[in-house]
């Protein structure tokens, strides 16, 4: 437990700017320390986490008072300390002072109801610092409160970019007030709605239709674990259609979207003006036919480059749809998950033949795919890397750097094949693959260097050189090619005898 003797002591290190005494019990006299930490004048601390604590309204007066006079402070965390309305009320002074410098702000999972949330909107009408303010779970503020903090927050001066609402009791009403507070606040760029299952048909129409409104900012929205149906994933997919700020979409774990309402969704949000870069899709009811619905989507969208589908419904040859998005030349894929899926030895068999001519995709995921087999991975192995030759090796895929599975599952050459391509630029891995798979092996064929013309040969053993990897070649070399170290003459007739011979 934290009394205040080793805060106090923290005063003699000047250069501290990051502080964790989450869950440590501290009490009043562990506030007053802290207060007196935070009024010196070579104070340089810049985050400060109290979380988890039992920081009552009388410590919280004495923070605050110390807050408005310190001038580093810009993360503080209150998470998780039972807040109620009389310590918001408290606190909130601080951050009503001209000289605040409080960015960040963490007040989720607390106490705080209808009068501690009015108070703490009336307090942003003014503010002009605060950018990030968490008060997830704070199941004591009901719709009305809701509806009024939003109110409050329709301020064209706000500096408010993030607002994390997540698991609360926002209705449709407090989602109208949204659409409302999205409309006038153009800093707004990140909201997080998660697990608001208050929010049916009615709220979801009035705040999707923001997203395509003239004044939307946003550019992250997480809206997994709602209630959102079939009409309002099509009025959201509307809104997308028309949406150029967007870059991050969360809709996992919304069950209530059926497979025909995933369906009508992909074929509506089609929009080559997109910005999406990430897309969750993952815990939901995708279908074969809305696997291929969104491949046709996707199509339009040149920006994405995350994309979660595991735990859905498609089959093996559903999946298989897949491969047209990998195969697409304005392909930007990074990352692709598809965990926990319906997906065998065929259907990735399919997805390797997509990768050969993939540059993008550098991460794939496909923990919790049972059915895939030796058969499966002896095909995504020759993909990385093709063995058959000079060319087939040059042409494999030297992207792809990470595949999530169990590693004690995967075949140890293809966790090498891995490895190769992470450590390497594409050049790079192209070129210790073909030294190391096609040259150093029992029977070492050196006719592409015999055949070379003289001017060549140089670039060609700088090449071999580069690092250790190619010296066992380079050895082999010298010693097959011995004119290399004769005169230019006798070169010249030992590369023409050497020829004719050949």
């Amino acid at each position: 437990e934290w009394k205040g003797n080793g805060i106090a002591s923290l005063n003699d290190y000047q250069s501290l700017v990051k502080l964790s005494l989450a869950s440590t019990d501290i009490e009043e006299d562990g506030c007053v320390a802290l207060g007196n930490l935070l009024r010196s004048p070579t104070c340089k601390l810049r985050d400060l986490d109290l979380g988890g604590n039992r920081v009552n309204d009388e410590g919280l007066n004495i923070l605050a008072d110390a807050l408005t006079k310190n001038k580093t402070l810009r993360k503080l965390s209150l998470s998780r300390n039972s807040i109620v309305a009389t310590g918001v009320h408290t606190f909130l002074t601080c951050l009503q002072s001209p000289s605040s410098t409080l960015k960040d702000l963490d007040l989720s999972q607390n106490k705080i109801d209808n009068e501690g949330i009015t108070s703490l909107g009336d307090m942003l009408v003014n503010n002009t610092s605060l950018s990030i303010l968490n008060l997830g779970s704070n199941k004591n503020i009901t719709a009305t409160g809701w509806r009024t903090f939003f109110t409050r927050l329709q301020n064209p001066s706000s500096a408010m970019m993030f607002l994390d609402l997540s698991s609360n009791s926002i209705d449709d009403e407090g989602a109208t007030g949204l659409r409302n507070m999205i409309t006038d606040n153009t800093a707004l760029k990140m909201i997080d709605l998660s697990r608001n299952n208050s929010i049916g048909t009615v709220g979801g129409r009035a705040f999707f239709s923001a997203i395509h409104g003239p004044n939307s900012a946003l550019e992250k929205l997480w809206l997994y674990s709602n209630c959102i149906g079939n009409e309002g994933a099509a009025i959201l997919a509307n809104g997308l259609a028309n949406n150029t700020t967007l870059k991050y979409l969360s809709l996992s774990n919304n069950r209530q979207i059926s497979s025909t309402g995933w369906l009508n969704f992909f074929n509506l949000m089609q929009n080559p003006n997109s910005a999406l870069e990430e897309l969750e899709f993952d815990c939901n009811e995708i279908n074969n036919e809305g696997v291929d619905a969104l491949v046709g989507s996707l199509g339009s969208i040149s920006s994405l480059k995350s994309l979660d589908l595991g735990s859905n419904a498609a089959t093996p040859q559903g999946w298989q749809a897949m491969t047209h998005l990998l195969r697409r030349r304005n392909c930007t894929l990074t990352k692709l998950r598809l965990h926990d899926n319906d997906i065998n030895d065929d259907a990735l068999i399919a997805f390797a033949h997509a990768l050969v001519g993939n540059n993008r995709l550098s991460k794939l995921s496909l923990d919790d795919c049972d059915e895939i087999t030796t058969r499966g991975w002896a095909a995504l192995t020759n993909v990385l890397c093709d063995k058959s030759s000079i060319d087939a090796i040059f042409s494999s895929n030297h992207t792809l750097k990470k595949i999530c599975y169990d590693e004690e599952d995967l075949p140890s050459d293809l966790l090498a094949l891995f490895q190769l391509n992470r450590n390497n630029t594409i050049p790079g891995a192209a070129r210790q693959k073909i030294i190391k798979y096609h040259f150093l092996n029992d029977d070492i064929n050196i006719e592409a260097f015999v055949g070379m013309e003289l001017k060549m040969l140089p670039f060609a053993l700088s090449w071999i050189g580069r690092d250790d990897t190619g010296f066992p070649l380079l050895y082999r070399l010298s010693r097959s090619m011995p004119y290399l170290f004769e005169s230019n003459k006798k070169v010249k007739d030992s590369v023409v005898s050497k020829r004719k011979r050949v």
